[in-house]
């Protein structure tokens, strides 16, 4: 259930205020909530024609926090250590075939669990702030992998490459990260400013927009 009401929120986007919104399950209505709270923030700072691209961010990094909880309770539901490298790769055999394309099947899980994604947005004196954190932490297996597979991503121009350097089986090739690198190049922000960290059970994914953004060619000309 979000934490704040459609008034309150259209006040704070109106007085440049941070807004919090909390909920367990990414559904159509929340997406719409979002897709609209983003908009207004963007346009208010005359950046209305980047809010397609922002929005597909928004919602791949949204769709990995859930997936992220959607896994735990997957492997505690099977009886399954998720730190234990053997009982991880069965574990994720059957929740990419099982699962990860029937996400709905946990609803019910999801919605009993103590797991939940925070979406905010802070407005600092040269961009915009977007934070989403879940409270469970990437394992150090799973840090490792997407910290090298950001570092190939930013030095790639294209998909394909992208494709050819980064493929893994353990859980999909990563295009999702590729795709959100990609994005935000090409809308002129450099890719330094996307962040994940993981610590003390909460995992947190960061954009920053500047109210500024650099010339596409400065940044794919960047080592």
């Amino acid at each position: 259930m979000l934490t704040e009401k459609k008034d309150v929120i259209n006040n704070k986007i109106v007085n440049g205020d941070p807004i919090n919104l909390s909920f367990k399950f990414i559904s159509a209505d929340v997406l719409m909530l979002i897709k609209s709270v983003v908009t207004k923030k963007l346009e208010k700072h005359d950046l209305h024609f980047i809010s397609n691209a922002i929005i597909s961010i928004l919602r791949e990094l949204l769709a990995n926090s859930f997936k992220a909880n959607a896994k735990r309770i997957f492997f505690q539901k099977n009886n399954l250590n998720i730190n234990n490298p053997q009982e991880y790769i069965k574990g994720m055999e059957t929740f990419k075939e099982d699962v990860i394309e029937d996400l709905e099947s946990l609803e019910d899980d999801i919605f009993k669990s103590d797991l939940t994604i925070n979406f905010n947005i802070i407005e600092m004196n040269d961009y915009i702030l977007f934070v989403i954190q879940n409270n469970v932490a990437i394992i150090p297996e799973e840090m490792e992998r997407i910290n090298n597979r950001i570092s190939l991503i930013s030095q790639q121009s294209d998909l394909i490459n992208i494709y050819e350097n980064i493929e893994d089986e353990t859980e999909g090739a990563g295009l999702g990260l590729a795709l959100v690198i990609m994005f935000i190049k090409n809308i002129g922000i450099d890719p330094s400013v996307f962040k994940i960290c993981s610590e003390n059970d909460i995992t947190q994914t960061s954009i920053q927009v500047p109210y500024r953004l650099k010339p596409i060619s400065e940044l794919h000309s960047s080592p």
